[in-house]
């Protein structure tokens, strides 16, 4: 890719240069989503919002990225992974932009922002997220069966050289502690001793969610497939056990740090005294690694309510919605009968035949 002057662009490069024009320059086609007419772009609106209610998360629906440049998205959605970081900071670029005050915080540290992605077109099955979509931007629909406590991680780590006091910032955890490789102060050159600036540094609240497949989709004479999910920041306690939600984010391969402390994984030695690893001489031991020392998860960045989109109603909202509001997102027809069951006098005794006859 090059841009304007001819010169040679990276992928990532590209990638932020045109999500900085969409945030900046995209309007909604029509008011309906606001009710009146768009004085300034849209999410540069949504931005203001967030500097009133003090987050750091922007929400980006797809259609209004896909519509605006279908090209730079579908090159997103396929590489999110590798790119989510030059995202995250053309959003920062784009805040700054709009509020100056609102990225610094204290002591000169500059706010992290983050991006939430929801509404995309198309949703995978649980059972269907295999490795060909490692690192692409997609969603799935699934059963919460277990929640996590919230726990801080440690996201972007600043780190001090020991031997030359250099702070070395913006470290990236690759799903473990991670230091930086080699201290930037060229005269120095220490690669091991390192101490952790947690005043630099950045946490986020974290949290895990085993999700399930839902019925309907289990294959007959199949059991119910289960994948965790991480999520950070504003998603989490979002999902609770026994909601169907929709997650949207990027599958990764992490190690199976589990499976690597069990006191039986270790590979089968190859050689002429034990013939345990094949006819061949094979074994996992020759390539430097461990047998099935590698698993699925999946990082979300956005839990929607999966019986918004199949067109039913979250009776179990926890925001204060009055009878009224419930009974819009109903079908008329379906609405009058609500509301001709809510006048019933003998409502619980036919609900109690209808649940339990047999009782």
């Amino acid at each position: 890719m090059a841009n304007p002057e001819g010169q040679a662009q990276s992928l990532e490069d590209y990638a932020k240069e045109q999500f900085h024009k969409f945030l900046a320059g995209f309007q909604l086609q029509n008011d309906e989503e606001v009710g009146a007419s768009q004085p300034e772009p849209y999410y540069r609106s949504l931005v203001q919002r967030m500097r009133q209610e003090d987050t750091n998360t922007l929400y980006v629906e797809w259609a209004h990225f896909n519509e605006y440049n279908n090209a730079i998205a579908s090159i997103i959605a396929e590489h999110f992974y590798r790119l989510e970081p030059s995202l995250r900071k053309s959003l920062q670029n784009f805040v700054r932009e709009v509020d100056p005050a609102f990225v610094q915080e204290d002591e000169g540290i500059e706010r992290e922002f983050y991006l939430s992605f929801y509404n995309m077109p198309n949703s995978d099955k649980l059972r269907d997220l295999r490795v060909e979509k490692v690192g692409h931007l997609t969603c799935f629909q699934g059963t919460v069966t277990r929640t996590s406590e919230v726990r801080p991680e440690l996201f972007l780590g600043a780190f001090r050289c020991i031997q030359c006091n250099t702070v070395v910032r913006g470290i990236e955890q690759q799903f473990k502690y991670t230091e930086p490789l080699i201290c930037t102060n060229p005269t120095c050159g220490n690669r091991k001793a390192w101490s952790l600036v947690r005043e630099e540094s950045v946490f986020v609240d974290w949290q895990r969610i085993k999700v399930q497949e839902n019925p309907e989709e289990v294959p007959a004479g199949s059991l119910p497939r289960t994948l965790d999910v991480i999520v950070r920041n504003k998603q989490v306690e979002e999902a609770k056990a026994g909601d169907k939600a929709v997650f949207t984010g990027n599958l990764v391969v992490v190690p199976d740090v589990g499976a690597l402390s069990l006191p039986n994984t270790v590979a089968v030695k190859s050689g002429a005294g034990n013939r345990s690893g094949g006819a061949d001489g094979f074994s996992m031991r020759s390539f430097g690694t461990r047998e099935m020392t590698y698993r699925l998860m999946f990082i979300a960045n956005h839990i929607g309510a999966a019986d918004k989109r199949a067109g039913m109603v979250n009776v179990r909202s926890e925001e204060d919605v009055s009878p009224e509001d419930v009974l819009a997102e109903y079908e008329p027809r379906h609405a009058s009968e609500v509301t001709a069951m809510a006048h019933d006098a003998q409502i619980y005794a036919k609900l109690s035949r209808s649940l339990c006859p047999s009782v």
